[in-house]
């Protein structure tokens, strides 16, 4: 019988990153938060620890400065009724502006923030142990390097996370030989995650967050390295917004490349939350035949059970297969993040309210998304979240295809006559100019010697250029 069981929580927050990782013992539990995704996502993080009945954070990481990762602390660190133990922060990075709003509300919530250090240890309690491992340096163009990495274990459990890294720092971590799970850095981009990287952590299981995104994560060559790699049995995705090829449905073993799941179905309003589990029981079955881990997500109409999934480290030819949870995982119905789109937007609730017999989001799939916005009211979730797929999209690549070269940056449609397209939201993450004015310091040019505007922090990537037909 277990004494203390280990949760791993990945929050959907569509693009962005946020995970719990609780130790949840028969007299004490800690909780320590990863991020918080955008600040409009950290709302929901903050609601979904209140459901927990979770009142106070033994830590916070911020790993980096980017907006989809600290910003979300922000409603965290305000929420009422949360206390915070540490607040950790990276080494600033060259965009300091970015941490003024978290610094704010620090000041203002009397949270004291202090620069990470390698070897902190965040959770240090019954056989388990969350330990900083990296903390990165800024670059003057980047603040993806600046990015903390941290190594959970629990037994013979262990799991990896490292924020944004890019992949020649990821290869020179002081690793274990054998990485039960981890995190796939900076939500499945081409920058992160290596051949060479996945392949000396030999995982059972990765976790990709991901979402409504102009860079198009996860990228197809992170997720055939995953697939090719003989270790991984699932590769978890909080959803996937765009057509992936190779990976099937949950339930199709038969298949050599039956890995990919992505957790999220939105037309049943269902989040894409995704849960590890262990216990100092399961934790120490590291055997060919004995389950180590369960992986589940919610269930897919949006109610019922959540599907479990097990997971056994060193056996390479098993395929995670779907169990019930009841008599495996010791989780209560209180301790799933269970949080649908009908709870999150008021819009939501209403039309719900007012809709005869049972109620789906599947007519919404029709609606252009300006009759969205007309629809809902501003800042409801169902703008971002409506038209994610339910799953990877089901379709084989050809035997022996060459893989696409890899880019840095997924790109909008050339549609040179319309002004207000190319003006009007920034060419890489694809958010709203605003009130800011144009001038030659905010747009970069097409192969047309047309001008796109482009916001402070994704210029970087377009020094040279913009391929409008790429």
């Amino acid at each position: 019988m277990y004494t203390t069981r280990l949760r791993i929580i990945h929050f959907d927050v569509s693009q962005g990153e946020s995970s719990l990782i609780s130790l949840l013992g028969l007299e004490e539990d800690f909780h320590v938060l990863i991020d918080g995704g955008r600040k409009c996502r950290g709302r929901y993080v903050a609601r979904c620890l209140r459901r927990l009945d979770i009142d106070h954070l033994d830590a916070i990481v911020c790993t980096h400065f980017d907006n989809d990762h600290h910003e979300g602390l922000v409603p965290v660190i305000e929420a009422r009724g949360i206390g915070i133990g540490r607040l950790l922060i990276p080494k600033f990075g060259h965009n300091q502006e970015k941490f003024d709003g978290l610094k704010t509300a620090c000041e203002a919530q009397g949270v004291d923030w202090e620069v990470a250090k390698v070897n902190d240890l965040l959770i240090n309690s019954g056989g388990c142990q969350l330990k900083i491992i990296h903390v990165g340096t800024p670059d003057l163009r980047d603040d993806n390097t600046a990015s903390i990495a941290c190594l959970l274990t629990m037994n013979q459990f262990t799991y990896y996370t490292g924020g944004d890294l890019p992949w020649d720092m990821e290869e020179r971590l002081t690793l274990p030989a054998h990485v039960c799970s981890f995190k796939v850095g900076h939500h499945g981009a081409e920058t992160s995650t290596s051949a060479r990287f996945v392949a000396a952590l030999n995982p059972s299981a990765a976790f990709i967050s991901a979402g409504r995104h102009a860079h198009g994560h996860p990228r197809q060559e992170i997720l055939d390295s995953l697939r090719d790699q003989d270790t991984v049995q699932r590769v978890y995705s909080t959803n996937c917004v765009h057509p992936r090829q190779g990976f099937h449905d949950e339930d199709t073993l038969l298949s050599p490349h039956a890995k990919g799941l992505a957790c999220s179905n939105r037309t049943n309003g269902v989040l894409g939350h995704i849960v590890v589990y262990t216990d100092d029981k399961l934790s120490r079955q590291h055997t060919d035949s004995k389950v180590g881990y369960f992986v589940l997500r919610p269930p897919p109409e949006g109610h019922g059970p959540w599907r479990a999934y097990k997971h056994i480290c060193s056996n390479r030819r098993h395929l995670a297969k779907q169990c019930s949870p009841g008599g495996i995982v010791h989780l209560r119905d209180d301790e799933y993040p269970e949080f649908s789109l009908e709870a999150l937007s008021p819009s939501i609730r209403a039309k719900r309210a007012r809709t005869a017999g049972p109620f789906t989001f599947a007519p919404l799939l029709t609606l252009t998304e300006q009759e969205r916005r007309t629809e809902y009211r501003p800042g409801s979730p169902i703008h971002n979240f409506v038209q994610d797929p339910p799953n990877f999209t089901v379709v084989e690549a050809p035997q022996g295809a060459p893989r696409a070269p890899k880019r840095k940056a997924a790109v909008l449609d050339s549609e040179h006559a319309d002004t207000a397209k190319r003006t009007g939201a920034c060419v890489g993450c694809n958010e709203r100019r605003g009130r800011v004015p144009l001038d030659a310091s905010n747009q970069v040019d097409c192969v047309h010697d047309k001008g796109w505007y482009v916001c402070s922090d994704c210029r970087p990537l377009y020094r040279k250029g913009f391929d409008c037909e790429q």
